[in-house]
């Protein structure tokens, strides 16, 4: 059973559309629809013509791309010069139908809501030259396209630039030139109508739930008719009951700034490069505003609401302050053979190398198996609680001597629960648990791990925090919303703080008490959640620019830094990333899992799956981990994990390493023989042969065959087992 996800934001409805059309031009004309619709509200005429190409206005040509604006209609045209595709935000005459308000759908070239100052919220758009609710100033120069847009009721304006840029068209809107006299900014939505695909379309959407997912363009289906809002980074407004209740279905949500649309004769990857931390993307299945059409598209949130009940209702409320930063998106066209969501991967990872933010980790080839051990969980009893030892620090260092005397050289080594208070304790208590060792032990483990070349890790939570264990200030630390209430579970006992309070002495406090010991930070990857305390606001861009300022002052200091699970914004800094998603969500919308977030990185950052002990079939998750790239990863114990029955702690059922030792060696040699070479080359190419055999391509030419069912198959003359891999060499000329 699929599992629906999808949060209605009931103040903003959007009108949403697109399209794409493929046709062949003349220098002349590019009319080949005829035809004009009316505003069944307003009474006025809004024609949905493609003009002539004289009527238009050129605004930049690079020979790959060229960029047109019509001014009456206030619409945007660009051209793929190779293949002649017409992209653009009015639809075609078959996308409409004669719905109501269709004209206006149709031809939308943007959409914002705005509040007027008692705190009324609607949503003005730009549909046509003739508006007069809202209203567009065009200025073409320097081959970019500038509109001035403006709400002359709220007195509100702001500037968008729209440029090609090789294979890119990109706009950007300009926080600079924002102005508010009168009313205040709430969200911008552009190009809702671009990419749109009818029902009879063949193709996909993609987007970047979890490790990735593609929504197949299909018939209408009249029982998942909905307009589908997903934040990038996960939603700031839930209940810390919704965030565990989400771990724990593993609900990721979408944590890189992208999306794409692949369509028989072309298709588009699109990269929020700028406010990516307050964009939600909004997918709108047929029957929502347009019977027979699927639309995708990114909105930016410039202000948010907090929500709470009192005396059975619900109040909401518009926070002030307004997230300052320019907000900017570039589509990258694809065709052929590119035009998949392995093509939209590798166009991603290239527009994050070419920006910086995607780097080889220098090495990262030096280890491949990768282990974390629980060391302490505390035992529940009804006056106190007391710390159970299931790995001790001497412990640790037996588990690697034994794994390096069985030919195991390339190894890394994290421990949970190491702190004070064990694993419950939250936040995370920076000083040895004395029960495991102490700070001695602790010190003894790191020296070897050192003398052996084994990288250390230590599980560092700063932002989950319980009352019952951890210390922290509730009125200064933890966060709240507009109404002052703090953002805890049903019992009170477990807050969210505040990163910019939190995260500034983390690493100070660290260094201090185990200098030379790498930091995975827990939470930092997952969680963005806003703070409004007493009005001073902080906002999900300072939140994540807390984040990166303790990230960067980290690498500074030459400290490991790993991470669990992996927004987007932690991968300028990470070494690796532990337990990066093998699935989607599972969201209703979602036809089929594809490891999109794997093939961006794979090649420049390590990373793991899930924990081979953890999956329900070993011999699943050790395919899984090899169709994915990810490095073997095992969660183990030095005690039997029965001793876990009378604790918290339930992510584990099997993990005594006596137990796993044989089958962790044997996996390591085999994985070790066929894929180490492979652990710093690109996967360039995923593709589903059959329900159950999948094949992944490596930018080397290595092909490699993964069969999920029992029975062998043979694909390109390769003979693949049961259950099993097969490996293909190919030296690329």
């Amino acid at each position: 059973m699929r599992r629906i996800k999808c949060v209605f934001l009931v103040l903003f409805m959007l009108a949403s559309t697109a399209l794409c059309v493929s046709a062949d031009m003349d220098d002349n004309d590019l009319s080949n629809y005829l035809s004009f619709y009316g505003d069944s509200e307003s009474g006025t005429k809004i024609s949905l013509e493609m003009p002539l190409l004289a009527d238009m206005e050129l605004v930049a040509d690079n020979g790959r791309l060229s960029l047109y604006y019509y001014q009456d209609g206030a619409d945007v045209y660009l051209i793929n010069n190779a293949t002649g595709k017409i992209w653009s935000n009015v639809l075609q005459k078959s996308y409409v139908y004669n719905e109501k308000n269709s004209s206006m759908y149709a031809s939308q070239l943007l959409t914002v809501s705005a509040a007027d100052y008692e705190g009324s919220v609607r949503d003005y758009v730009l549909y046509d030259s003739a508006n007069t609710d809202i209203r567009a100033t065009s200025l073409i120069q320097a081959g970019k396209l500038q509109l001035m847009i403006e709400i002359p009721s709220l007195e509100i304006s702001f500037k968008v630039i729209f440029g090609i840029e090789n294979d890119a068209f990109y706009y950007r809107i300009e926080d600079s030139s924002i102005s508010e006299k009168n009313g205040k900014l709430v969200q911008i939505s552009l190009l809702n109508n671009l990419g749109a695909s009818r029902t009879d379309e063949d193709g996909y959407i993609f987007y970047p739930d979890g490790s990735g997912a593609i929504m197949n363009f299909k018939e209408n289906d009249e029982s998942n008719v909905q307009l589908y809002q997903m934040s990038i980074y996960g939603s700031s407004d839930v209940t810390y009951s919704e965030i565990d209740k989400n771990k724990e279905s593993n609900i990721y949500g979408n944590l890189l700034p992208v999306y794409g649309v692949s369509q028989h004769d072309g298709g588009f990857v699109a990269v929020v490069s700028g406010g990516d931390e307050d964009a939600g993307l909004y997918i709108a299945s047929p029957g929502y505003q347009l019977s027979q059409v699927y639309r995708s598209y990114i909105t930016f949130r410039y202000r948010t609401y907090s929500s709470t009940v009192f005396n059975d209702s619900e109040l909401t409320q518009l926070v002030d302050k307004r997230t300052k930063t320019d907000r900017e998106v570039f589509y990258y066209f694809l065709d052929g053979q590119d035009n998949s969501y392995s093509g939209m991967a590798v166009r991603y990872r290239k527009h994050l190398i070419d920006h910086g933010i995607l780097t080889k980790r220098k090495g990262s080839e030096d280890y491949f198996l990768n282990i974390k051990l629980l060391c302490g969980v505390q035992k529940q009893s009804l006056f106190f609680n007391s710390v159970y030892k299931m790995t001790g620090f001497s412990d640790a260092m037996s588990i690697a001597k034994e794994l390096k005397d069985d030919g195991i050289d390339r190894m890394n080594l994290a421990l949970s629960g190491w702190g004070k208070g064990g694993w419950d304790a939250l936040p995370t208590n920076l000083k040895a648990e004395g029960k495991l060792g102490g700070a001695g032990g602790l010190n003894k483990l790191a020296e070897y791990c050192s003398s052996e070349n084994i990288p250390l890790s230590l599980d560092v939570d700063a932002i989950m925090a319980d009352e019952r264990t951890g210390k922290f200030n509730k009125r200064t630390n933890a966060v709240r919303n507009y109404f002052g209430e703090s953002l805890t579970d049903k019992n009170g006992d477990r807050y969210i703080l505040d990163a910019c309070d939190v995260m500034p002495r983390l690493l100070k406090s660290f260094h201090k008490a185990h200098q030379g010991t790498g930091i995975n930070l827990l939470t930092v990857g997952e969680l963005v959640i806003p703070d409004c305390r007493n009005g001073d606001v902080s906002t999900r861009a300072d939140i994540i620019s807390a984040y990166s300022d303790f990230m960067k002052e980290a690498a500074k200091a030459g400290t490991r830094l790993t991470a669990e699970v992996g927004n987007a914004y932690i991968l300028p800094y990470v070494d690796m990333i532990y337990g990066l998603p093998g699935n989607d969500s599972g969201y209703m919308i979602s036809d089929r899992k594809v490891p999109f977030y794997q093939m961006v990185i794979h090649g420049y950052i390590p990373y793991t799956g899930q924990f081979g002990n953890t999956h329900y079939s070993y011999e699943r998750c050790v395919l899984e981990w090899i169709e994915t790239g990810s490095l073997p990863a095992y969660l183990l114990t030095k005690e039997n994990s029965g001793r876990l029955e009378n604790t918290k702690y339930n992510e584990v059922f099997s993990s005594e390493f006596v137990v796993w030792k044989e089958p962790v060696v044997k996996t390591y040699e085999k994985l070790y023989r066929d894929f180490s070479a492979l652990q710093g080359i690109t996967i360039d190419r995923h593709e589903q042969l059959s329900e159950n055999v999948v094949r992944v391509g490596y930018s080397d030419g290595t092909q490699v065959y993964v069969n999920y069912g029992e029975e062998a198959v043979t694909v390109d003359d390769v003979v693949v087992a049961g259950l099993d891999y097969s490996i293909k060499r190919e030296v690329l000329q």
